[in-house]
């Protein structure tokens, strides 16, 4: 098991249950919207804090976990080994494809 498997686990459950309460204030939105007609209504929190503030918490509380896991799935050891490797050019054929294509 890789070391980083554990840390990223933890970092996309809480990025989920971060997005799911996220789904559950839009959600109460949405029904606070049909039900009372309000243009902008609050949800749940939103009686609390600035709803703009608020979401953009939100926003950032579910990107900041899924980037540092995609960091720690593309560690530096995995992108210096692909690095290492020898970078051959275009293969002949594909070259003489292109040019009679021009």
């Amino acid at each position: 098991m890789d070391k980083y498997s554990a840390a990223i686990n933890v970092l996309f459950l809480s990025a989920m249950a971060l997005q799911s309460w996220h789904f559950v204030e839009h959600s109460v939105k949405l029904e606070q919207h049909i039900v009372q007609s309000c243009a902008s209504c609050l949800g749940i929190l939103g009686n609390y804090f600035d709803p703009v503030v608020l979401h953009l918490v939100y926003n950032i509380a579910v990107f900041a976990p899924f980037l540092t896991a995609f960091v720690l799935i593309q560690r530096p050891d995995a992108v210096e080994k692909e690095l290492s490797e020898p970078v051959t050019g275009p293969k002949k054929d594909f070259v003489e494809e292109q040019d009679d294509l021009l």
